[in-house]
Formats: structure tokens, sequence, C-alpha cells
């Protein structure tokens, strides 16, 4: 999905900006950028797709959800790449991207991803049945109740040496 339905953002005027309409714009009404400095492409998905790591999701506003996400740096501006995304059928590196999900949207919306504009050009999408995956880390909070990426066998090989 591209950031079609995004553009009437442009057209809110600095004084309806300076009102608190902020929180219920798709990443701030900023543009998705196609190549980062860390050369990642951002994106916007569905909550669905996170709200089995936040504590307590069932109980809280869409809001609040992504205010959790935002504050413990899974999505916004702190944000680091931690997805992969390619088109199938792949037809080179052009096909796969590196992504930072820059904001969320409701669950209601469906498991949905949205790109930037170029990433159609870039990829050489012709909607027809062209299809994008996306892999991410799988975050746990198995045993140390913390959230993060489950270890590598390389990392469980040198915690159980230091044992």
């Amino acid at each position: 999905m591209s950031s079609f339905g995004m553009k009437s953002i442009d057209k809110l005027s600095q004084a309806e900006a300076k009102q608190d309409y902020s929180k219920y714009m798709v990443n701030e009404g900023r543009k998705l950028m196609l190549k980062n400095e860390n050369n990642s492409m951002d994106c916007v998905i569905s909550i669905n797709l996170l709200k089995h790591i936040i504590p307590g999701y069932d109980n809280m506003s869409f809001l609040e959800a992504r205010q959790w996400l935002i504050d413990n740096h899974f999505i916004g501006d702190n944000a680091s790449p931690s997805s992969m995304a390619y088109r199938v059928p792949t037809q080179g590196m052009s096909s796969i991207a590196a992504l930072t999900i820059r904001d969320v949207v409701m669950s209601q919306a469906g498991d949905i991803i949205i790109l930037p504009d170029e990433f159609t050009a870039r990829t050489g999408s012709d909607f027809d049945i062209d299809k994008l995956f996306l892999t991410r880390y799988n975050y746990t909070t198995k045993r140390s109740n913390k959230l993060g990426r489950n270890a590598t066998n390389v990392e469980k090989e040198n915690a159980l040496k230091r044992v």
C-alpha cells in the first residue's frame, strides 16, 4: 500500500497543526523516506504485528498502545531497523529492503503495510499478484520478563561457556 491516503495531511493549516491533531496523524504527517541515513526504508504497519509484546494490550486504547511502542523504541524516530521486506517475485536487490517501523495503524485496518511512494517504482511492482513478505525479530518475554529478540545460537553457546 502506498501513502496515497496520507496526501490530505499536507492540507492542514499551521493553526490546525498546533492543536493536538498530531497524535491522530500517521507518522505525525511526515512523508515516509525511501532511504534513511542508516540505509533503511520507513514503513507503517498494523499494530497487529506488535500487539503481542505490549503488556496489557487488551486493556489499552490504541493511542496508549502506540505510545508504549514509541516509548520503548519499537516505532518512531528512535526506532532502529527491525524488519526486512522482500517482494515476490524477487528480481534482485531492489526487491529487498531493511525497514524501520515509524508508526502503526489500528488493527481494524487489517494486516497492512504502508511504504514510501517511490517503493513501487524501485521494485518494479506491476499491481498484479506481487506479494510483499515481512520478516522481523522474534520478540519475547521468556525467562527474563524483558523484551528483546531471541538469542542467536552463538550467543547461547557463549552463555553456556560462561556457566
